[in-house]
């Protein structure tokens, strides 16, 4: 048993020696540095003992350094977790282990360098993914626990930021934001955008749009609304008739099978709204690319700019090519219940269906036409 004092008190602890000459000495070790000049920050402190007792009993204390135990941890759980999970803990740990200082002793990491690393983070990356990073650290260090390193998890206590209510609201594309996303947009991408600005549909409507039920003949497309169930008429204007005749029009079948590849179970368009948050970034209209960051080593792409929240709604999707072809037929003039019959818009849906005709809505989607 030793004692110090510190702050007018004496505390006794255990040496864990039963060699008086070697519990003496650690005693002696404890006293020089609470004597001694008082350390910066609690880290320094944890370093300083640590370094008073590898001195005394350097024969038996094992100083392992933060990047070989992340490489240990990480060796011991190949095969045990899944591929991705492994990906994810190498990526997260390996983050915090940089921040640290690979050569940084395991023992010497304590809560501050978790909340200062935790901080760093959330400059980067958005809080979800702050918070998921921090549940691997957290894991790495309960194993230095386990293992006798640490006495206890010094992110065991650090709860996950909170997150910040989206503020941004979605907007119309103007006229010279879609001419830069028709330059850098080809193929079925091209197609899309297209049919997205004239019709005004969702995205996964478009993408699962079928040779049967398209007249190019009539120049219609008669649409089944995946979220609403409605059924609409929708006209389609010669240049959008021209290009899906160029692909070589069927009695049935997907148009547009390469996309539809890419939605995910139950029909969900994530992928496909990375593919466009892509072009967005090509065409000047986003700060990064998603694909550039999954490239990079992050577990999921997040569409957002860079140094916002990346939960943040953003201004610019897919989905406001919707918004635009609504703004840009209200600046045309045409009727709200038009422009309802359209786009698909929720309101007095049952009753504009059954009194907007195909005329009007050609006319309308005219107007649509020449207002870029």
């Amino acid at each position: 048993m030793g004692s110090v004092w510190s702050g007018g008190k004496q505390i006794f602890r255990s040496t864990g020696e039963t060699d008086k000459a070697r519990a003496l000495a650690v005693a002696m070790a404890w006293e020089k540095a609470v004597k001694g000049d008082a350390p910066a920050d609690p880290g320094q402190a944890r370093r300083v003992m640590s370094e008073l007792l590898a001195g005394i009993m350097d024969q038996r204390i094992e100083r392992v350094t933060v990047g070989a135990f992340l490489a240990a941890w990480l060796s011991g759980m190949e095969g045990v977790v899944a591929g991705s999970t492994m990906s994810f803990y190498r990526g997260a740990a390996g983050a915090f282990v940089a921040f640290v200082g690979p050569d940084r002793t395991i023992d010497g990491i304590g809560q501050e360098d978790v909340v200062r690393w935790r901080a760093s983070e959330a400059e980067r990356v958005s809080v979800s993914t702050a918070n998921n990073r921090l549940k691997a650290v957290r894991a790495l260090l309960e194993a230095a626990v386990r293992e006798g390193h640490l006495r206890a998890n010094p992110a065991g206590a650090i709860k996950g930021l909170r997150k910040v209510k989206a503020t941004r609201k979605r907007r119309p594309f103007t006229r010279e934001e879609i001419a830069r996303l028709l330059a850098v947009a080809d193929g079925d991408w091209r197609l899309m955008i297209q049919l997205g600005l004239e019709t005004g549909q969702r995205l996964g409507d478009l993408v699962r749009m079928d040779w049967a039920d398209v007249d190019l003949e009539r120049s219609v497309w008669a649409l089944t609304a995946g979220k609403t169930g409605w059924r609409l008429l929708i006209p389609l204007g010669p240049d959008v008739v021209a290009a899906l005749r160029d692909r070589g029009a069927r009695s049935s079948g997907e148009v547009f099978p390469q996309l539809v590849a890419r939605l995910g179970g139950a029909g969900q368009v994530g992928l496909l709204s990375n593919d466009f948050s892509a072009l967005l970034w090509r065409a000047g209209l986003r700060r990064y690319s998603p694909h550039d960051r999954l490239a990079k080593g992050g577990r999921k792409a997040q569409l957002v700019d860079e140094g916002s929240d990346r939960r943040e709604q953003q201004e610019l999707s897919f989905h406001s090519l919707r918004h635009t072809a609504r703004t840009w037929l209200e600046e045309a003039g045409q009727p709200k219940a038009v422009i309802d019959a359209l786009v698909g818009h929720s309101g007095d849906m049952g009753k504009t269906y059954t009194t907007v005709g195909i005329d009007a809505l050609r006319s309308a989607a005219a107007a649509l036409r020449a207002g870029r």
